[in-house]
């Protein structure tokens, strides 16, 4: 199986004695939908879902201050 965002192989997991114990890589969204190897996983994918959760934070304390403000004029 090929990552699908750098479309190299994404390699098996192994534990510390070397047995593969996983060999689906990683859920690549929300950088793309399908699978990537962990490089790609580490530089990529994570960093986009921190960014996208800071965001949503951004978001979400906007519409509290604007439902506060609304609250206090309304009052």
């Amino acid at each position: 199986m090929n990552c699908v965002i750098c479309k190299k192989p994404i390699l098996p997991d192994r534990d510390d004695k070397g047995k593969i114990y996983w060999t689906q890589g990683n859920n690549s969204l929300p950088v793309q939908e399908g699978r990537c190897c962990n490089a790609c996983n580490f530089t990529k994918v994570i960093p986009a879902r921190i960014n996208r959760i800071g965001k949503l934070k951004k978001e979400l304390d906007s519409r509290k201050i604007e439902n506060h403000k609304e609250a206090q004029n309304e009052a």
